[in-house]
C-alpha cells in the first residue's frame, strides 16, 4: 500500500510538468512525457554536479506538487478543458501496467547490473553525490550518468528496490516509445497507430539479448533518439519547438551513455535537414541559424560537461576501462594492423555477413520491407523521394554504427573481450531498434498521405475509395493490433520465466543470506561456491560486492594447494584491506592435494566473514575435520568458524 501510494506521489510531481508542457507551452502531448523526464534528469544533472543532488530531488518533487494542484484548480475552473484518454493512451496505460507490474517484482540478473548499472544508483542513494576517485566501489567512474540519474530520482519518490530501478528505467523507454506516436500526422487512423505498437513488439524481439528487465542502457539508446525524431516529424513547420525539443532529449541522450553520441549526431543529421527545408521555403529567417548554432551546442553541452568533471575529478581516467586507445586508434587509422585486431577484424566481419545473428537478419528484414514500400509507395503512388531518403537514411546509420563498434572493439575494449565480440549481439540491436523504428514512423506518415481522403478533417468510415481497401484496411489493422499483444505477453512471460531460471541461483543466494546492505564495510569476506564458471568470471564477487556493499570481497570456488610463493602471497595479506583475485592471471594454482590444516587455517584467518553460497563438499570436509562441524549455505563470522560455532 505504501509503495502504491509512493507510485501515485511519482505521477502527481511528473504529471505537474507534463501538464505544464502540454497546457501552458502547447508542446505535442505524445512528447511531453519524456520531454518531461529529459528535463527533469538535466535539472538533476546539474544539481548533482553542484553537490546538491537530494535537495534537487526535493526542489523537483515540490515544484511538481504545486505544478498539479494549479492545473486541478485550473481544470475545475474550466481555464483547461480535461482531456479524455484516447485509445494510444489507454494502449500505452496497458503496456505500463503489463511490464510494470513483472519488472517489480523482478531480481537484477544480467552480470553489468552489478558491475556499474545497479551499482552506481545504490551509491546515489547511500551517498546523495557523484562518486569520487576513492569510491573504488564504482569501476566504470568515466561512465556518464544521466539515467542512472532518473532511476534516483524514481526510486528517491517511489522507494530503493531491484524491480523498483527496473520500472523507473522502464518508465523512461516507455516514455520515447510513446513519443513516436507524435510522428502520426492523424493518430486517429487505427493502422498507423496498430504500426507504431507493433513496432513495439519488434523492438523486444531484438532486444532478448538483455530484455526489459535490465538496466542496461542499449535499448533505452535507440528509444530516446527515436523520441527526438518524432518531433522532427511533428515540429518539421515549428522551428522554436524543434529547437527546444531536440536540445533537450539529446541533452539527456548525450549522458547515458559515451556511444549515445552516435544517435545524438544521427538525430541532429535530421534536425539540420529540417531547418534547410524551413529555410528553403522560407518558413524560418536567416537569424535562425543562430539558434540552429545553439542547438546543436546545446545537445552536446551535457556531456562536455560531464568530461570535464571526469578530468578534473578522476586523474587516472584516461587508463579506465573502455577508455578510448589514441595509439591503437592510430593505427587502426593508418591500417597498421596484424595479430590480434587482424582476428578481431576478421572475427566482426564474420558476425555482421550471417544469418546466425538476430542483428543481421533485423537487417535484411529491414531492407526488404524498405523494397516492398519503393515499389508500391514510391513507384506506384508517387512518393518515391521520400522512401529513398529514408531508406539511404537508415542503411546508411547501419553501416555507420558498425564500423563504430568494430572501432570500439579495436580501440577501447580489452583483448580479451574483444576476441570474443563480447556483447556484439546487444550492441547492434540498438541500431537495428534505431532503423526499425525510424522506417515505422516514415512509412506510417507517408501511407497516411497515400489514403483517399487527403483531408483529415473530412476523414469518416466512409473515406475509402472502395470496400476492397476498407476490408483490406481492416483486417491489416487487426493483424497488427492482434501482433503485438501476442508478442507483448510473450515477452512478458519469458521474463517471468527467466526470472526463476536456474542462472539465477547465485544472485538468490547471495541476496537471501546477506540482504542488501547499504553500509560501508572495511571487512573483508571470502565468498565460497562450487559454480567455478561465476567466479572466474567475476559474476560471484560484483553481486557479492553489490549486495554486501563491501569492495573486499573475494570469490572462490576450490580449496587447493599452490606452490609456496602463493601461500606467502596469502600470508602477506593477514593485516591488508586489499582485495586478492584467485582468477588472477599471476597467481600459481594446482588441483593437487587438498590443503593443509595449518594453510587452511592460515587462508581464514585473512578474512573476517565467510559467505557460503552451497553445500561445499571440501570446504565442509576441512571444518569438520578441523573444528568437528560443517556449515549449511549463509553468511559467518570467520572467529565463530575458527572456534567451530556457527
Amino acid at each position: 500500500m505504501i509503495s502504491i501510494a509512493r507510485l501515485l506521489l511519482f505521477f502527481v510531481i511528473t504529471m505537474g510538468y507534463n501538464a505544464f508542457f502540454r497546457n501552458t507551452v502547447k508542446m505535442n502531448r505524445s512528447l511531453t512525457w519524456v520531454f518531461t523526464f529529459s528535463v527533469i534528469t538535466l535539472v538533476l544533472y546539474l544539481g548533482s554536479l553542484l553537490g546538491f543532488m537530494l535537495q534537487t530531488v526535493y526542489a523537483i518533487s515540490v515544484l511538481g506538487c504545486l505544478l498539479s494542484l494549479y492545473y486541478l484548480w485550473a481544470v475545475w475552473k474550466k481555464k483547461y478543458r480535461f482531456r479524455r484518454l484516447d485509445y494510444i493512451a489507454l494502449g500505452m496505460m496497458a503496456y505500463l501496467l503489463l511490464f510494470g507490474i513483472t519488472l517489480w517484482h523482478s531480481p537484477l540478473l544480467h552480470y553489468d547490473n552489478f558491475t556499474h548499472w545497479a551499482t552506481i544508483v545504490k551509491f546515489f542513494h547511500i551517498n546523495n553525490a557523484l562518486p569520487t576517485q576513492q569510491d573504488t566501489i564504482i569501476s566504470y567512474y568515466t561512465y556518464p550518468v544521466g539515467s542512472s540519474l532518473f532511476i534516483y530520482f524514481f526510486t528517491t519518490i517511489v522507494g530503493f528496490s531491484e524491480g523498483s530501478m527496473l520500472v523507473g528505467q522502464f518508465f523512461l523507454i516507455a516514455s520515447s516509445l510513446y513519443a513516436m506516436f507524435a510522428a502520426l500526422r492523424d493518430d486517429r487512423r487505427v493502422l498507423m497507430v496498430s504500426m507504431i505498437f507493433a513496432s513495439f513488439a519488434v523492438f523486444n524481439t531484438f532486444n532478448v539479448a538483455i530484455r526489459l528487465n535490465n538496466l542496461l542502457v542499449d535499448f533505452l539508446l535507440p528509444a530516446l533518439a527515436l523520441a527526438a525524431i518524432a518531433g522532427c516529424f511533428v515540429y518539421r513547420n515549428r522551428f522554436w519547438f524543434l529547437s527546444l525539443n531536440t536540445a533537450v532529449i539529446l541533452g539527456l541522450l548525450s549522458i547515458v551513455k559515451v556511444s549515445g553520441l552516435f544517435f545524438v549526431a544521427l538525430v541532429l543529421v535530421v534536425y539540420v535537414v529540417c531547418i534547410v527545408r524551413l529555410l528553403v521555403r522560407k518558413r524560418a529567417r536567416l537569424k535562425a541559424l543562430v539558434l540552429l548554432i545553439m542547438t546543436l551546442l546545446v545537445s552536446c553541452l551535457p556531456f562536455v560537461i560531464w568530461q570535464k568533471h571526469v578530468t578534473d575529478n578522476f586523474p587516472n581516467a584516461s587508463s579506465a576501462k573502455h577508455a578510448v586507445s589514441m595509439s591503437e586508434l592510430g593505427q587502426v587509422l593508418t591500417g597498421n594492423l596484424s595479430g590480434d585486431p587482424q582476428k578481431i577484424i576478421t572475427l566482426f566481419v564474420k558476425s555482421v555477413f550471417t544469418f546466425d545473428s538476430l542483428a543481421s537478419n533485423g537487417i535484411l528484414i529491414i531492407n526488404l520491407i524498405m523494397l516492398i514500400a519503393f515499389i508500391v509507395i514510391g513507384i506506384r503512388l508517387k512518393y518515391k523521394k521520400f522512401v529513398l531518403l529514408t531508406w539511404g537514411f537508415v542503411d546508411i546509420s547501419i553501416v555507420t554504427y558498425y564500423i563504430g563498434i568494430l572501432l570500439m572493439y579495436l580501440t577501447a575494449m580489452p583483448t580479451d573481450e574483444a576476441l570474443e565480440l563480447a556483447g556484439f549481439e546487444r550492441y547492434a540491436s540498438s541500431i537495428v531498434i534505431f532503423a526499425f523504428g525510424c522506417l515505422t514512423m516514415a512509412l506510417a506518415w507517408v501511407m497516411d498521405k497515400c489514403l483517399y481522403e487527403k483531408i483529415i478533417s473530412k476523414r469518416n468510415a466512409r473515406s475509402y475509395k472502395c470496400l476492397f481497401n476498407k476490408h483490406l484496411y481492416q483486417y491489416a489493422s487487426l493483424v497488427l493490433t492482434v501482433y503485438a499483444i501476442g508478442m507483448f505477453l510473450s515477452e512478458n512471460n519469458s521474463i517471468v520465466y527467466n526470472n526463476n531460471q536456474e542462472t539465477n541461483e547465485v544472485v538468490k543466494e547471495i541476496h537471501q543470506f546477506t540482504g542488501s546492505q547499504s553500509n560501508s564495510s572495511t571487512d573483508r569476506i571470502l565468498v565460497v561456491t562450487a559454480d567455478k564458471e561465476n567466479v572466474d568470471n567475476y559474476f560471484v564477487q560484483y553481486a557479492s560486492r553489490y549486495y554486501l556493499w563491501d569492495v573486499n570481497v573475494d570469490a572462490r570456488e576450490n580449496f587447493v594447494s599452490a606452490d609456496q610463493e602463493f601461500l606467502d602471497l596469502m600470508a602477506s595479506y593477514s593485516d591488508s584491506a586489499t582485495s586478492y583475485y584467485l582468477g588472477n592471471e599471476n597467481m600459481d594454482t594446482r588441483d593437487g592435494s587438498n590443503l593443509t590444516d595449518n594453510d587452511f587455517i592460515a587462508l581464514l584467518k585473512t578474512y573476517d566473514e565467510v559467505l557460503i553460497l552451497d553445500d561445499h563438499y571440501t570446504f565442509n570436509a576441512l571444518t569438520k575435520k578441523l573444528f568437528g562441524r560443517t556449515y549449511s549455505p549463509g553468511l559467518y563470522k570467520v572467529s565463530d568458524i575458527l572456534a567451530g560455532k556457527g
